[in-house]
């Protein structure tokens, strides 16, 4: 294609896809073909999906009616990178409650890994692979959208207390990005520092901020949170059941004598 109609193609089918990403891809493509020799394993494709307001991208998803297989593109990158990012999507495919097979392709050496049941990263052989997309009975989905439902994603500190404790559930790319520049602040800083996490309704701020106190508490810190308002259910839970040091009346009651 020229680069013209192909930008076109990539922008009418909301494709993000970088030159890299391609190369790596075309790579795939070869590997599988190798094997192969039937066309159709190739169909059916949603390419660098993005679920609607988490931004949590999958580089390669194809529905069937009983599964998900999912095929994630690396140029390379370490096994605990990959464990790491094939277990968060699984966590936000296993909502969708089909069986879901996850793999991942490190273009450079060629190698192919998927996530167990169990959440071990293995190597994985083409064939198989193969043979799940040959025997993949596909789904035609009009609208893949309505099968992410992003309040599945957007666990509460307060209304889901016992998922957060337990840690089940993800940060976005971005909210690990502020939390990592946030914590170094934090380490760093040899002085008093304000730090101010502003965003619209619904972005995972409250999140974001209980998921650094957590890590901090963890660090063997003791942070403070001073909550402007009566403390909900989930904060007393965290305060009473898991030793959260949190209060909404921090300064003394004053009274004034106007006489």
């Amino acid at each position: 294609m020229q680069k013209e109609s192909y930008e076109s193609f990539l922008h009418y089918h909301g494709i993000k896809l970088k030159n890299e990403e391609v190369k790596d891809l075309a790579s795939l493509v070869k590997a599988l073909s190798d094997q192969s020799s039937k066309k159709d394993i190739f169909n059916q494709f949603y390419v660098g999906y993005l679920i609607p307001q988490i931004g949590k991208e999958f580089d390669l998803l194809r529905f069937g009616k009983e599964s998900i297989i999912n095929i994630e593109l690396k140029k390379t990158s370490t096994p605990a990178k990959i464990q790491k990012q094939l277990k968060r999507n699984k966590y936000y495919l296993s909502f969708i409650e089909k069986k879901i097979h996850n793999y991942c392709f490190q273009s450079d050496t060629g190698e192919l890994f998927y996530l167990s049941d169990t959440d071990e990263l293995k190597n994985a052989d083409f064939s198989y692979l193969i043979k799940l997309l040959e025997d993949q009975k596909i789904e035609n989905i009009s609208n893949i959208d309505i099968l992410f439902n992003p309040s599945n994603y957007l666990v509460s500190p307060f209304n889901s207390t016992e998922k957060f404790i337990k840690n089940e559930y993800f940060l976005t790319k971005q909210q690990e990005t502020v939390k990592v520049e946030i914590l170094n602040t934090i380490e760093n800083e040899t002085t008093a520092s304000f730090i101010s996490v502003t965003g619209s309704a619904g972005t995972g701020k409250t999140l974001l901020t209980y998921d650094i106190a957590k890590k901090l508490r963890l660090d063997g810190k003791k942070p403070l949170i001073i909550h402007c308002g009566i403390l909900n259910d989930g904060q007393h839970n965290l305060k009473n059941e898991h030793g959260w040091d949190i209060t909404s009346d921090l300064l003394p009651t004053c009274t004034t004598n106007l006489n």
